[in-house]
């Protein structure tokens, strides 16, 4: 019966390691990267519920910006608020200096297609990308046609002594495939803007699903190879 026990345990703790091999890291499963209710069209209230980053430049403590960078398996999706406390001071679209890193990739990103906003009235626009590598030779340097974005001027009266309060906002989902990358298993993605601030964004890819399943598999293999024989130390133990 002992011996039917400790070869059904290794049994399971083997089969459930193995099961790692199979399954497929998915970019990042942490809640706070969930992308789910975004959707892009110029209205930004779904990024209310995200994780935002305050984006600030050297003592400069009044043109605080606002920034949101989420993944999912097929996407990268990125937020934006010129002035979200004062509405006020550097507050138009920032349009060029965006630096994005994909794993050990690097791009540069340019707004291209804005117009004169106005109030209320989103604006859709495009990204100039570009690759930069050792050779100066980027893989990708195309205006983007599959990434959805758009611009806004939105009125706010969040600062009292501001007048005509108002605040530049962006939104973006762009898809790995316009970066020639097809999945971002176990990559970090980053994003800054050194005109905006010093802060870098990141999003980390790689699900823990199959580190757990792999730990507990050998730890079941493991429990059974040493465990029982201490158990049966002890149960002679009791009856000498």
């Amino acid at each position: 019966m002992k011996k039917i026990i400790l070869a059904m345990l290794v049994l399971l703790g083997l089969a459930s390691f193995s099961v790692t091999t199979n399954v497929q890291a998915a970019v990042t499963s942490n809640p706070a990267n969930n992308t789910s209710g975004i959707k892009i069209d110029g209205n930004f209230d779904d990024w209310k519920d995200k994780p935002i980053t305050d984006i600030t430049s050297g003592t400069d403590d009044y043109n605080v910006k606002h920034e949101s960078l989420l993944a999912d398996q097929n996407n990268i999706y990125f937020y934006l608020d010129m002035s979200p406390e004062h509405g006020n001071g550097y507050r138009d679209m920032q349009t060029a200096g965006y630096e994005m890193t994909v794993g050990d990739r690097q791009f540069s990103l340019r707004m291209i297609d804005l117009g004169d906003l106005q109030e209320n009235k989103p604006q859709k626009v495009r990204f100039q990308i570009w690759e930069d590598d050792a050779n100066n030779q980027g893989r990708v340097n195309k205006a983007s046609t599959e990434t959805e974005a758009y611009v806004n001027k939105v009125p706010t009266s969040v600062d009292k002594r501001v007048v005509h309060g108002y605040t530049d906002e962006l939104e973006f989902k762009m898809p790995l495939s316009e970066l020639g990358i097809t999945g971002t298993t176990s990559q970090e993605i980053t994003m800054t803007n050194k005109t905006l601030g010093d802060q870098t964004l990141h999003v980390m890819g790689g699900s823990t699903g199959p580190v757990v399943l792999a730990i507990s598999g050998f730890a079941i293999a493991l429990l059974a190879v040493v465990k029982m024989p201490k158990i049966n130390e002890l149960r002679k133990s009791l009856h000498e």
